[in-house]
């Protein structure tokens, strides 16, 4: 199957965003005795191995498999070994097998040898790095790094509708899971039963007043079309739920 550039990078995203736990490459690391996968030479420290696909994401990204799959063989364990950062930006979109035809193992330069504080440097860089891509917060440096996951939840959310899994699944016992939900949420105090009903009623006052000024909720003036789904709310409806 052909896929456009746009759907090719939206697979890529997906992909990148279903890798293992984050302990994978260290146990990668120990049980090639901190050898890089590529290059034969030794890995100083974890702080300078990453995960290296065998097979490469865009191999996968561009290929006939359903998203599903793709991301299930992409990431398994076989297809995963840890490498040197340069090794692996070197080896890019190829394949271990024509990497190795091409000797490039034999091509690159032997590996520099950080101190001490280098090491401490790098270990403090990746950690800040860290913390800005998990940042939520608008206008923070890694507020942008939740669309690609998104976009990924996306396609996994559309593959199990499509295949009609899970919640999707025509067997799905609804009534039984909202059941068991709710009385977790009962027990645990958490969503809706973590709110009063004057806090739920005052959140929801303001979201819809916030939705409507911004363009972005499903209701925004009366008489016009909803954004989402073409519904039409009438002026009742609209002042209930925005001005109480």
């Amino acid at each position: 199957m052909l896929w456009t550039k746009k759907q090719i990078a939206k697979r890529t995203s997906a992909l990148r965003h279903t890798l293992p736990k984050k302990d994978t490459l260290q146990e990668l690391f120990e049980m090639q005795n901190r050898i890089c996968d590529l290059c034969g030479h030794l890995i100083q420290d974890l702080v300078l191995a990453v995960l290296d696909h065998s097979v490469s994401v865009s191999w996968f990204a561009k290929s006939d498999l359903d998203i599903e799959t793709a991301a299930l063989q992409c990431n398994h364990l076989t297809n995963l070994r840890a490498a040197h950062g340069k090794c692996n930006h070197i080896k890019l979109n190829k394949t271990r097998d024509e990497w190795f035809a091409l000797g490039m193992d034999k091509m690159v330069e032997r590996p520099h040898t950080y101190s001490l504080e280098e090491l401490a440097a790098l270990r403090q860089k990746m950690s800040e790095r860290g913390r800005a891509t998990n940042a939520t917060t608008n206008g923070r440096k890694g507020n942008g790094g939740r669309t690609p996951g998104n976009r990924g939840g996306i396609l996994g959310g559309k593959a199990v509708r499509d295949r009609k899994v899970g919640i999707f699944a025509p067997d799905f016992d609804r009534s039984a899971a909202g059941q068991k939900g709710g009385n977790s949420n009962a027990k645990n105090k958490t969503g809706i039963c973590g709110r009063s009903f004057e806090k739920m009623s005052a959140h929801g006052r303001f979201n819809a007043a916030l939705s409507i000024r911004k363009g972005t909720s499903m209701v925004l003036v009366p008489g016009m079309a909803a954004k989402a789904n073409k519904i039409r709310w009438d002026r009742a409806f609209l002042k209930t739920v925005a001005w109480g």
